[in-house]
C-alpha cells in the first residue's frame, strides 16, 4: 500500500503546455511595485536584469517606488595627493558625510584599515590606505568628527576605527530597523531596493579597484541619500529621541566590546 501511495504516475492525462504557461509582455514596473508592497525582497533580487536601475555610473533621473526619482551614484577611486587632498577639504567643510572603514582581512578584530570611504551626496569616494599619507590617514580619521556622520551598520566600522571623536551618528540599518521591527531585511541593498528602486549590485563581478569596494561605495552614497528622509520618518514615528540618544550612543560601546572579548 505504501509503495503505490509513492509511487508517481506519469501517464495521467493532462491537457498541459510548457509553451503556453510562458510568460509574454510582463509589466516588471507592476511587478516591482507589488514586490515592494508585499516586501518580498529575496524574490526584487531576482527580476530580470535591467528591470531594476543600477547604482553606479551617471544616467537620467529614474523614478523610484517610495521616494520619486534617485539619480545614479558616482563612484571614484582617489590615488593621488592632490585629488585625496581635495576630497579632504570638501569633506571637512560638510556637516553631513557618509563615512565607512573598509578592513584589510576577514576578521575585523585583528584587521587593519585597507581603506577609507566617503559619501558626499550620491558622490562615492574609495580612498585605499596604502596611496594616502600619515597625515592623509589622520585627516580621514578626523572626519569622525563630523557634525553627522551617517553609515550603515556603523558598528562595524567602530571596530576599526582607533577611537571614537564625537561624531553624531546615523545608522541607517538601525533607523530602518525602528522604522520597520516587523522586517527582516534591513540589509542596504534590500533599503536601496525599496526606498530608491535601485539594485546596489554591480552588473560586473570586477571593478576598477574590485567588486566589494565599489559596492560598499555605492551602499554608502546611497544610505548617505536617505539620510533626511529617514530622520523625518523617525520624527514622524516619535522614534527620534531613542534613536539618537540611546540607539546611537551604544553603536561605539558595543563596538568596543566586541573588540576587547
Amino acid at each position: 500500500m505504501s509503495q503505490k501511495l509513492a509511487t508517481i504516475r506519469t501517464d495521467v492525462p493532462l491537457s498541459f503546455s510548457l509553451r503556453d504557461a510562458a510568460l509574454h509582455n510582463t509589466n516588471w514596473q507592476k511587478v516591482m511595485e507589488l514586490f515592494n508592497k508585499l516586501e518580498f525582497t529575496s524574490l526584487l533580487k531576482r527580476l530580470p536584469k535591467g528591470v531594476i536601475p543600477r547604482g553606479s555610473e551617471d544616467d537620467p533621473e529614474k523614478k523610484s517606488p517610495q521616494t520619486g526619482s534617485a539619480k545614479k551614484i558616482k563612484t571614484a577611486v582617489l590615488k593621488t595627493k592632490e585629488e585625496i587632498d581635495a576630497l579632504l577639504r570638501r569633506a571637512h567643510e560638510e556637516k553631513i558625510i557618509g563615512f565607512n572603514l573598509l578592513p584589510n582581512g576577514a576578521d575585523r578584530i585583528t584587521a587593519g584599515i585597507a581603506a577609507a570611504l566617503v559619501a558626499l551626496g550620491r558622490e562615492a569616494n574609495i580612498i585605499p590606505f596604502d596611496y594616502a599619507d600619515a597625515a592623509q590617514k589622520e585627516s580621514l580619521l578626523a572626519l569622525l568628527q563630523t557634525d553627522t556622520l551617517v553609515g550603515h551598520d556603523l558598528k562595524k566600522m567602530f571596530v576599526l576605527a582607533p577611537k571614537e571623536r564625537g561624531a553624531k551618528l546615523f545608522d541607517t540599518m538601525i533607523a530602518s530597523y525602528l522604522l520597520n521591527p516587523g522586517t527582516r531585511a534591513h540589509d542596504a541593498e534590500t533599503i536601496a531596493l525599496k526606498r530608491l528602486g535601485q539594485s546596489l549590485s554591480p552588473e560586473k563581478q570586477e571593478g576598477l579597484f574590485g567588486a566589494d569596494y565599489e559596492t560598499a561605495a555605492r551602499e554608502l552614497a546611497a544610505m548617505c541619500s536617505l539620510h533626511d528622509e529617514l530622520e523625518k520618518e523617525l520624527a514622524e514615528a516619535k522614534l527620534l529621541p531613542l534613536f539618537s540618544e540611546i540607539e546611537m550612543p551604544l553603536v561605539p560601546v558595543l563596538a568596543r566590546m566586541e573588540k576587547n572579548g
